[in-house]
């Protein structure tokens, strides 16, 4: 059934983008750009949820507030705006930044169109490095002003090129060189991620939520219609599954972040070859295209599970490691 689907989706990369040198290039570009916003929601939901558990805190007390019943909230989002602790989300934007610009750079056709692209890229490399040393606590930066500068000279170059395929040339430097970068960068992403802080986290503060909702509803049950029970029942359903996809959420993020590894390692490989389009490359795009659209759905982690599906009491439903 996937296959189907991923080959369909490179039936619709390929006929779509393949009559032009970088059409895949922008392909890439705007699937990852996807797929990385897709991450982004997962990262920011977590930090919402750190709030969210506050405020679920001073609901489930029946004692009148003041404004400091919100001292709680507030040193939350004083926490928040530690650089640390958004590192991870920084890191993962400035590599939907990085493939935004490769999809813009792709289709640019007046010099305007160029500057506004190189400006996206140029944040992308400057995130890059902060994130990096944010997240290793390293005092090194991953891209050295060296090669910085070598990125600069081919996006000026870009500038006065209008041929296609000249164009085309120039972004294959620079996703040939800036591959080492995003590699690391995706494998210190995938590091954060495999802390399990972010899917415990989540579980728990849901959790606590979901247990408010059940204490109303059982205060409420007694004089309730079938209808309104069914609807709450329906409700707090809605919230017990969110709260069980809670380590979904992040196996999923994780996932893609491997799949973009991947499918730019494919590219920047194919491009070394003075490919532009290969089956390999369509179908490394297909596969994130795939990501996107079913990225989050408890049902895909149900089905691409190998091993066995376990309740953990505290990540929710997770696909058991093989032994």
């Amino acid at each position: 059934m996937k296959l189907g689907l991923i080959g369909g989706l490179c039936f619709l990369v390929l006929s779509g983008c393949a009559s032009t040198p970088t059409g895949n290039i922008q392909a890439f570009g705007t699937a990852t750009k996807g797929v990385t916003d897709k991450i982004d929601d997962v990262i920011r939901e977590f930090n919402q949820e750190n709030i969210n558990n506050e405020l679920n805190k001073i609901a489930q007390s029946r004692q009148p507030i003041t404004s400091s019943s919100f001292d709680s909230v507030e040193k939350v989002l004083i926490r928040d705006a530690d650089k640390k602790r958004y590192a991870l989300y920084k890191a993962n934007k400035a590599l939907g930044a990085y493939a935004d610009s490769l999809a813009d750079l792709a289709r640019a056709g007046q010099r305007i169109e160029v500057d506004l692209a190189a400006s996206k890229f140029y944040y992308s490399l400057n995130a890059f490095n902060e994130e990096y040393k944010n997240l290793t606590n390293s005092e090194n930066d991953l891209i050295s002003s060296e090669s910085s500068a070598s990125f600069g000279k081919v996006i000026a170059a870009m500038g006065s090129i209008y041929a296609d395929e000249k164009r085309g040339k120039a972004l294959k430097e620079i996703i040939v060189q800036a591959d080492p970068y995003v590699q690391t960068i995706s494998d210190v992403l995938i590091k954060e991620l495999l802390k399990g802080v972010i899917e415990q986290r989540l579980f728990i503060m849901k959790h606590t939520e979901l247990s408010g909702y059940i204490k109303d509803y059982n205060a409420k049950v007694a004089k309730a219609t079938f209808k309104k029970r069914r609807k709450m029942i329906e409700e707090l359903y809605q919230r017990y599954l969110a709260m069980q996809s809670s380590s979904a959420s992040v196996s999923h993020a994780i996932n893609a972040i491997r799949q973009i590894k991947s499918s730019h390692s494919t590219l920047k490989s194919e491009l070394e070859q003075d490919r532009f389009s290969s089956s390999a490359m369509i179908e490394s795009i297909g596969r994130l295209r795939d990501l996107e659209t079913h990225y989050g759905d408890l049902e895909t982690l149900l089905l691409s599970c190998e091993t066995e599906i376990v309740a953990d009491d505290t990540k929710g439903l997770v696909c058991k490691k093989p032994e």
